[in-house]
């Protein structure tokens, strides 16, 4: 009976912070629509400016890069945050090869997809680049004969280790994305429990390194400081000052232009991108919008969604656009029932992606659960 009274607080806390946690399920969601909006908008407007590119706001439509940086960050917190709340380090391994089946089903899909578009003649990205005034970001991508083989060894393999995205250009990403996995779940393996060991490790990174990895261990420490409580329970009492210090790190964030190259650039983006998360995890308006049931089931169609949003505009935004155009619309009508149309079909999709593609990951990931557990069950 003692036992489970001194457990029930525990327990509540880890739930409650695990609630909070939403909150980055809700904002991987928004990075990734953001992400999309600024590839939408380069394809089909990219010399049209909006009120809105002189506000924070900016960061949903025109900020593709810092929104990358965020989805980063947002990958460090939610991998680690489970190891330092009291899960066994020796999973991690495993987690090591979990991390592949969870990312390269979609990849391995959408890159066939892409594979029959281009040989079918289904890509009209060109053409429209012509009408829209894209040229050297829209035309450039696919401009060269399909080859299958090419392709699935792309997806299999050359996407996550060497950077190629030959078929789907932001898949650029998929390499930072497996390999920054990788470098949290190598740091918890070989740290294991001893905190000050890790603070050591990320602020030699910090300091030595200069790239998007930064940003997965970014997100550690967001996760550490969560896991602790301390940081998230000051933020929760003190609301004002939890409000202020959002807008604070919201500005920064937005609105600095980041050039890894300046040292003092990249502290300060850095440091607000943590302050941002913070707050954001700490308040409960943020828990209460970011962690509702529709963010949360966006949250979940978040990664394929990016993977898949490229291939589609390539397409069907393309095709559509040019069609729009023959019809002799306004240009700014055009966009937008161009959009509209995209982003219900880049939900679909993904929706279908989320349901019966990741559906092989998931069970491959359950295969290792009770291998795992076989082998330690032998032990």
């Amino acid at each position: 009976m003692d036992r489970q009274k001194l457990s029930c607080p525990k327990e509540r806390k880890i739930m409650d912070m695990e609630k909070r946690l939403n909150s980055l399920k809700g904002i991987g969601i928004l990075a990734c629509i953001a992400v999309f909006f600024c590839h939408f908008r380069l394809a089909f407007a990219p010399d049209k400016m909006l009120w809105i590119d002189s506000t924070p706001l900016r960061l949903l439509t025109s900020s593709g890069d810092t929104a990358i940086r965020i989805m980063f960050a947002v990958s460090g917190a939610l991998i680690s945050y489970d190891y330092f709340c009291g899960r066994s380090y020796e999973e991690a391994p495993a987690d090591i090869l979990k991390r592949y089946f969870r990312l390269a089903p979609n990849v391995l899909a959408a890159h066939l997809i892409v594979y029959i578009l281009m040989t079918c003649g289904l890509l009209y990205n060109a053409e429209a680049a012509q009408l829209s005034g894209s040229l050297g970001f829209l035309d450039v991508f696919n401009d060269f004969v399909p080859k299958l083989f090419q392709c699935l060894r792309e997806a299999a393999f050359s996407c996550f280790l060497m950077g190629e995205s030959s078929y789907i250009g932001p898949l650029w990403v998929m390499t930072y994305e497996f390999l920054g996995g990788l470098l949290v779940l190598a740091i918890i393996g070989l740290c294991r429990g001893n905190r000050t060991l890790r603070f050591i490790v990320y602020l030699i990174i910090l300091s030595v390194f200069s790239s998007y990895y930064n940003y997965f261990i970014l997100g550690m420490i967001v996760s550490e400081l969560c896991a602790e409580g301390s940081a998230i329970k000051w933020l929760d009492s003190r609301r004002l000052t939890d409000l202020v210090l959002f807008f604070i790190s919201l500005f920064i964030v937005s609105m600095l232009d980041i050039d890894d190259t300046n040292k003092t650039v990249r502290i300060l983006f850095g440091a607000g991108l943590v302050l941002l998360l913070m707050t954001m995890i700490g308040s409960s308006w943020a828990g209460r919008l970011l962690g509702s049931r529709t963010m949360l089931l966006g949250g979940a169609l978040a990664y394929p969604v990016y993977v898949l949003h490229w291939p589609v505009i390539e397409s069907f935004s393309s095709w559509l656009y040019i069609r729009l155009f023959s019809m002799g619309l306004g240009h700014r009508h055009m966009v937008l029932i161009d959009l509209a149309l995209t982003s219900i079909l880049i939900a679909a999709v993904a929706w279908m992606f989320h349901t019966y593609v990741e559906a092989a990951g998931r069970g491959a990931i359950k295969y290792i659960d009770r291998y795992m557990k076989a082998q330690s069950h032998d032990r």
